[in-house]
């Protein structure tokens, strides 16, 4: 803003410039949250998770809390890709996280990793048995009907879980603590059980 003044030296009025930075501001924030979340989804991305993770890990040690880190990995999502087409895929992811989401408490950190790849953060609570109960519901919630194309599909997903402070103390280690006990999890629902007639053959 400039004082205008007249032939005298008198201030007569001001001039100023505005400019609207609405667009800039927008442009800003929409990067910012592109930067910390998955595009698909609208969950915090991995960067973002172990941001995240590091700022519960130091309210668990101020508390004394404990931490769970569960890892999910959807079964059989590349057969999905190959029959139903991508975009069929990515609709089920957005509807995995949606039901995710809605089963964790404000605060809880939900996140994608990338691919079918998917985890949760458990803090503040007192009962050891409350991690593999939560972890069992997410699960069974994840496992719910849902149509794709005009055909019913029953997703699964595998899931492992990692305690801090029992499997690790930072996020690199519980994240592949987790990662591995998911594997785990998923490779013993592979193996095949022999039946009575392969018994009988025997």
């Amino acid at each position: 803003m400039s004082p205008i003044r007249d032939a005298d030296g008198c201030l007569i009025h001001f001039v100023g410039i505005q400019n609207d930075v609405t667009t800039q501001v927008e442009s800003a924030l929409k990067l910012n949250h592109l930067a910390h979340h998955d595009a698909l989804t609208g969950l915090a991305n991995r960067g973002l998770l172990v941001e995240q993770l590091q700022q519960s890990l130091l309210r668990a040690r101020r508390s004394g809390g404990a931490i769970a880190v569960l890892f999910f990995d959807l079964d059989n999502f590349k057969h999905v890709n190959d029959v139903l087409g991508h975009d069929t895929g990515d609709q089920l992811l957005q509807i995995v996280a949606e039901r995710l989401k809605s089963e964790t408490r404000a605060g809880e950190t939900v996140a994608r990793l990338g691919g079918d790849e998917f985890v949760v953060v458990l803090e503040n609570f007192s009962d050891q048995r409350q991690p593999p109960e939560v972890m069992d519901r997410l699960a069974r919630r994840v496992s719910e009907p849902v149509d794709l194309l005009g055909q019913t599909f029953r997703p699964s997903a595998s899931v492992g879980m990692a305690l801090f402070p029992q499997d690790g103390d930072t996020p690199e280690i519980l994240l592949k603590v987790a990662d591995f006990k998911m594997y785990i999890a998923k490779h013993n629902t592979r193996k095949v059980q022999p039946t009575k007639r392969s018994r009988a053959k025997r």
